[in-house]
């Protein structure tokens, strides 16, 4: 007696819902890794809280080294509640004598503000060169992204090159 030669109907729509149903759910785990949101860090923390779907001004501020992060909007303080790569950060600024100064943002509720950072309607932010490690980050306010300098004085310089632009920009005349 002769063995069969194919497989019925019924075998090959039960493989087939075996792989699609293998498929689905190696898929919507894919997906639901990639829409998690990345840890805030100084290169992409415009961008992620631009991503908020707030509009209007706000403010992001850390306390307790980072530990605990709020977005204040509206007189309204929201727990900031996805990862944050902020810890052990100095931030700087440059005062209108291009000298660079440590920034130091107060209190809230008795506890030290480790970092404050503003983004204001028109998708412009505050501007500031942040110390992580041995690492500088540049933070523009509005044009171009954030970068990764080697030391506080190249910063500054990023920092102050638009203002020279400017001041020299009637010099061609």
């Amino acid at each position: 007696m002769l063995g069969r030669k194919a497989f019925s109907l019924l075998e090959l729509l039960i493989v087939i819902m075996i792989i699609s149903i293998s498929y689905m759910l190696v898929f919507s785990s894919m997906q639901k890794a990639s829409t998690e949101p990345k840890a805030l860090t100084p290169l992409n923390l415009r961008l992620s809280l631009l991503d908020n779907n707030i509009t209007g001004d706000r403010e992001f501020l850390c306390i307790n080294n980072s530990a605990k992060c709020f977005i204040y909007q509206n007189n309204n303080m929201i727990p900031y509640a996805h990862k944050i790569s902020l810890k052990d950060i100095e931030v700087y600024k440059v005062n209108s004598e291009d000298n660079t100064y440590k920034v130091d943002y107060g209190r809230f509720k008795d506890e030290k503000i480790s970092f404050r950072f503003k983004i204001y309607a028109n998708g412009s932010s505050s501007q500031m060169i942040i110390k992580k490690g041995n690492k500088f980050f540049y933070l523009p306010t509005f044009f171009g992204k954030p970068q990764i300098v080697s030391s506080l004085d190249e910063a500054k310089d990023l920092w102050i090159r638009p203002t020279e632009l400017i001041k020299n920009s009637g010099d061609f005349y």
